[in-house]
């Protein structure tokens, strides 16, 4: 009994000082705003290049037929579109695979890192390919200097951005002697990874080796995102 009062007692006090508790005081601003926030349902464009610009973005995206866009998603089965994940995954290993091998490298985007490897061209130019630099040659060639290891077998890796629907056929040479002839297929929104093994009779006893990529006539070489040696 004296237990059920002295909780009630103690419950009372709180509520009495919850009640009396001072209220916090209004702090106006200290500087006066200069804008205030409203709905975009407020705004209206004005006849002007503006409205003339969205008007065109409308008219583009109700001219697409939505059964083209939704075309792949109808082809492919649920097991292609898994078999395409494991596509993606053993992609990245491979790459990662090629990392762990990798001796010497050049990334195009890295202008340093091309003159530290002596980059040399003939009527080459600088693409783009998803905000990345690439390099190629129409009806030209050019070759970057890079580390081999002498006493053992290596190979270029080379990674190229698919073809576009122009015709890029050109050859590989590792120190003028041609390795391989690359023809890139149409794949304009990849990045395709080749490899290409190098005779031990063109890398035996040296440290250092010139990859060229010369066009054949009437094509583009590359474009090259980047280039490397590997074990």
């Amino acid at each position: 009994m004296m237990l059920r009062a002295a909780a009630s007692i103690v419950v009372a006090a709180g509520l009495t000082s919850a009640a009396i508790a001072p209220t916090p005081p209004v702090v106006g601003d200290k500087v006066a705003l200069q804008a205030v926030p409203f709905p975009f349902t407020d705004v209206r464009l004005l006849d002007g290049p503006f409205k003339q610009a969205q008007r065109l973005d409308a008219e583009y995206l109700l001219s697409l037929e939505p059964d083209r866009l939704l075309h792949t998603f109808r082809v492919k089965s649920a097991e292609e579109w898994k078999a395409r994940g494991a596509a993606t995954a053993a992609a990245a290993a491979r790459r990662s695979d090629v990392a762990r091998r990798t001796i010497d490298h050049v990334v195009v985007e890295d202008n340093a890192a091309e003159q530290a490897h002596a980059l040399k061209s003939d009527n080459a130019s600088d693409g783009f390919f998803e905000g990345r630099k690439t390099r190629e040659a129409r009806g030209g060639w050019f070759s970057y200097e890079l580390q081999v290891a002498g006493d053992a077998p290596v190979a270029i890796v080379a990674t190229y951005r698919g073809s576009e629907g122009r015709r890029r056929v050109f050859d590989v040479l590792v120190d003028g002697q041609k390795i391989a002839t690359e023809s890139l297929e149409y794949h304009p929104a990849e990045a395709l990874d080749k490899e290409y093994r190098v005779p031990e009779t063109i890398t035996r006893g040296k440290d250092r080796v010139t990859v060229k990529f010369q066009a054949q006539p009437d094509a583009i070489a590359g474009a090259l995102i980047e280039v490397r040696t590997v074990r």
